[in-house]
């Protein structure tokens, strides 16, 4: 049982969650879904985990939103954050709604005690935002938050 290690690019496209496994094929020096670069390590030299093999069986694959090595977020995770913040500021949110939104979102991409605290949160946000806005966030949000959070925001 080990990880293999995954390429994904800077935006959070996966390339590939099994780079060693299929030795380097199909791997890309540029994503070809949004031309960004690519990225097999962390910051730090620590390859980013890839999926997990146990058997022949082929797991689901969830791309990491922080370095298992550093705890740093990768780029995918920040700008995720910070175009959610962008996003606050065009829907129309309250002062006291963008104000608390950094910390929502931070104990939404982490697994914390607090994660279902700002879940209930951001769904309360949701519900007073414009439609647009709630579906923007959705599309944002869906791919960094964690699972629990996902199923508290968007039961369906």
């Amino acid at each position: 049982m080990s990880y293999d290690k995954a390429q994904i690019c800077a935006t959070g496209h996966v390339v590939t969650p099994d780079l060693e496994r299929l030795r380097g094929a199909g791997a890309e020096k540029f994503c070809s879904k949004c031309g960004s670069p690519t990225m097999t390590a962390c910051g730090c030299a620590a390859p980013i985990r890839g999926r997990l093999w146990q058997d022949d069986s082929e797991p689901p694959y969830s791309r990491p939103a922080y370095c298992n090595n550093c705890g740093r977020a990768f780029p995918w995770t920040t700008a995720a954050v910070a175009a959610t913040k962008e996003l606050a500021i065009e829907a129309d949110l309250s002062e006291m709604d963008r104000n608390e939104l950094p910390d929502i979102i931070e104990n939404l991409v982490r697994e914390t005690p607090r994660s279902s605290v700002a879940a209930a949160r951001m769904r309360r946000i949701l519900e007073k935002a414009k439609p647009w806005a709630s579906e923007g966030f959705k599309t944002i949000l869906i791919e960094v938050v964690t699972e629990g959070a996902k199923k508290m925001i968007w039961p369906t």
